[in-house]
């Protein structure tokens, strides 16, 4: 859908004014020079409106943008202009002095930013050719952008009058939190809530890892790691070595709260983007499995084995997670949001798999496993939870924004 616009500049008023006092000069003193000067100016006024319609007929735009970057890096943008070409060989020439503003406007979450225009000038359009013209923004909170719509406009040759054409095509770019640096604290931290899902003897019994090669059969040696063919060679039992990959397992609840809930308004940013680099972390590191439940003013899930389209589905959340707002029922709406939250993470058949809760408030882990237990009918999670406090002064022991 495309909508079209014609207008009068301040200039063309002018213009007017003066040609219908020629003509009416003209007509009262009867002179025909005036006459003649009238048909010419109208004449004048009449090819400024037929060239700027021209001008923009059959112009069409393509947008070439990426549909996702991070917090702060640049965005490049590219405006494809494409003119039909004409049937007709009177109108071959090719359009002048097209002007081309794009708005951009942050949807998601609610803030207070104010929509950006951006100026650009295309000097000439042949008539069946296409220009290509470029520009660079820096986006530097995290949410749903939307660049478009695209508005073209026109005065040539004498700028009386503006043709303009809107353009309702627009693109949206998702615009990640920023990461930043998990601290030797964290690491610590994730090292212990793991040795119970390490020490579970089902999982060190699964083959993981590329061939290495053959050994000696040791004690305590399974008799599904033998090679069979190699021992009847040699005459000794030789068993398959496989090289250790660390198969790690975690359950991550981001509980925001509200907007009562914080000290520091900036603190519920640090949150996201302390999640956010604990996703990016354990999906570009090794083989596992996540599962991340987000608790704002909705709850949001997703979960699997880490891949990088994982990590973008975790990071799209992220960017779109909205803080609760104040209201009467701050005392126990969180809490109906976070069993919501642990019912998505917590499963029966995810017993040993560790659960790591990021709040502000002070979750007693024994209070959370009765919780999950409750909600999902089964003994939930025998695995460990831990909670990291995100309201106290030791947040910043386990994440450094790194700005």
């Amino acid at each position: 859908m495309r909508r079209r616009n014609t207008v009068i500049c301040r200039e063309g008023w002018f213009f007017l004014l003066v040609l219908a006092f020629v003509a009416l000069s003209s007509i009262l003193r009867n002179v025909n020079m005036l006459m003649v000067v009238s048909a010419i100016m109208l004449f004048a006024f009449l090819l400024s409106w037929r060239a700027a319609a021209r001008a923009l007929r059959g112009v069409t735009l393509q947008r070439k943008i990426s549909p996702a970057i991070n917090a702060g890096d640049v965005l490049d943008i590219q405006l494809d202009l494409q003119s039909a070409p004409s049937r007709s060989l009177f109108s071959q020439a090719g359009s002048r002095c097209l002007e081309i503003d794009e708005t951009i406007r942050h949807l998601l979450p609610k803030s207070q930013l104010a929509k950006k225009t951006v100026h650009l000038l295309c000097w000439y359009l042949p008539r069946g050719g296409t220009e290509k013209l470029t520009y660079r923004a820096r986006l530097l909170e995290r949410g749903i952008y939307r660049i478009g719509p695209t508005r073209i406009a026109t005065g040539f040759p004498l700028g009386l009058i503006r043709h303009i054409r809107i353009l309702d095509q627009g693109d949206r770019v998702v615009v990640f939190p920023r990461t930043g640096r998990l601290m030797p604290a964290f690491g610590r931290l994730f090292q212990q809530i793991q040795l119970g899902m390490r020490g579970d003897p089902l999982r060190q019994d699964r083959q993981t890892g590329d061939f290495h090669g053959l050994r000696d059969w040791r004690e305590g040696d399974g008799r599904r790691m033998i090679h069979w063919r190699s021992t009847a060679r040699r005459g000794t039992p030789l068993v398959r070595e496989f090289e250790h990959q660390q198969h790690q397992e975690l359950n991550l609840l981001v509980d925001l709260g509200n907007e009562g809930d914080y000290r520091d308004p900036q603190r519920c940013e640090q949150v996201i983007r302390f999640a956010a680099t604990i996703a990016s972390a354990f999906c570009r590191h090794g083989a596992g499995i996540l599962r991340m439940a987000i608790v704002g003013s909705e709850v949001t899930f997703a979960g699997g084995a880490s891949h990088p389209r994982l990590l973008d589905e975790f990071l799209t959340q992220l960017a779109t997670a909205e803080v609760q707002p104040k209201t009467a029922h701050q005392e126990t709406l969180p809490s109906e949001l976070f069993k919501e939250g642990m019912r998505c993470l917590c499963r029966p058949e995810d017993r040993a798999r560790p659960t790591l809760i990021l709040s502000p408030h002070v979750w007693e882990p024994e209070k959370v496993a009765a919780m999950a237990s409750d909600s999902s009918g089964n003994l939930a999670s025998g695995g460990p939870i831990r909670c990291i406090d995100t309201n106290s002064s030791n947040f910043w022991h386990f994440f450094d924004p790194a700005e």
